[in-house]
């Protein structure tokens, strides 16, 4: 395999963890199906379409949904742009018969990955959710008392559930991903006997 394409293979597999989460998030997180209170309804319109809250938040508590909006605004642009790269490195592997390949290493090392976010999700999700919310958030403001508004509309349930149904689905692309490769893998050599 020549430098270039090894280097492209590289970060195809690299950015396919990545992809397959924000893929996963991107079909997930907004599902009007997994917000069942209408307070919660409220707030998920405000963080898509930026629409007014009639909910009695605190202005701390708005002030971080703010900041959710502008994370959410971001992950949004980080998706679209890995996207966009993924599709070009598919089309250039593709052309150098590469792709079968590209998608196995892609399909294990995110599985090894999702493999220990499983782990950490299952013995110390809220040491995710703190991690989660220290890089997302450094200025602090996404700790709330226990009885806050916000802390009872969205409950440690609620994203717990969500979370494991994005890394789940995450899970399942990667496994969709090995599939392909095989699938692409037999063509290969089917089209080579000929």
């Amino acid at each position: 395999m020549k430098k270039t394409a090894l280097i492209f293979v590289s970060i195809f597999v690299l950015l396919s963890p990545l992809l397959f989460l924000l893929l996963s998030y991107q079909s997930t997180a907004f599902q009007e199906k997994y917000y069942s209170a209408p307070e919660q309804k409220e707030v998920l319109y405000f963080l898509q379409e930026n629409t007014e809250m009639k909910v009695n938040f605190t202005a701390s508590e708005v002030s971080h949904l703010q900041d959710v909006q502008k994370v959410m605004q971001f992950v949004d642009y980080l998706f679209y742009f890995i996207f966009a790269v993924a599709i070009i490195l598919g089309i250039f592997l593709y052309r150098k018969s590469l792709l079968s390949k590209a998608l196995f290493y892609s399909g294990i090392f995110s599985l090894s990955l999702f493999a220990l976010l499983f782990f950490l999700y299952f013995f110390g999700f809220s040491f995710l959710f703190t991690i989660f919310h220290q890089v997302f958030f450094p200025q602090g403001n996404w700790q709330f008392p226990v009885d806050s508004l916000l802390i009872n509309t969205f409950p440690f349930e609620f994203f717990t559930k969500l979370s494991g149904i994005i890394f789940g689905k995450a899970a399942a692309l990667a496994v969709i991903a090995l599939f392909f490769s095989v699938y692409l893998k037999n063509k290969e050599t089917l089209k080579n006997r000929r």
